[in-house]
């Protein structure tokens, strides 16, 4: 589950009580996040009409590895064994991304992000980044023409 920080409306995880935008302490005041922002690597959402393109957003998250992480990460590598810590670090920078690109559709007044991708970045050995980013957009259910049934019955 998600929540939506009272103060600058900005989405993140449930369990935080201190919103990582504002710095505002939501304690169990923050609302649970109701209506989630679809998204899409395509163009397009099958079943729905795009009917306003808003703007190119993106959501980043910067990390730092930790040099002995990121040295063990490295010894990991050499004998093929998978860095479990520095996956973790990878999986909370990606939510961290998502969420803001998400919180910036809200301000926009988007109810999707189409074209939606990563990017992973390292700055300096120690740091990386993860930056989401797409087209955020409105979108309605489009209305199916049904068609008339046929009986089997000649006349």
């Amino acid at each position: 589950m998600m929540r939506v920080c009272p103060n600058c409306n900005r989405s993140t995880f449930d369990s935080v009580t201190i919103c990582p935008s504002c710095e505002y302490d939501m304690g169990k005041y923050a609302k649970v996040q109701e209506t989630p922002i679809k998204t899409t690597s395509g163009f397009n959402f099958e079943g729905y009409q795009i009917t306003e393109y808003l703007d190119v957003i993106c959501g980043e998250a910067a990390m730092g590895s930790g040099y002995f992480k990121q040295l063990f990460a490295g010894m990991s590598g050499v004998f093929g064994v998978e860095s479990e810590s520095f996956n973790k670090k990878m999986e909370e920078a990606r939510y961290i991304a998502t969420t803001k690109i998400k919180g910036a559709a809200r301000d926009l007044g988007a109810n999707a992000i189409i074209g939606f991708t990563y990017d992973y970045e390292t700055v300096g050995g120690a740091l990386f980044c993860v930056i989401a980013s797409g087209t955020a957009v409105t979108i309605e259910k489009t209305v199916e023409e049904k068609l008339p049934e046929q009986s089997g019955a000649k006349s």
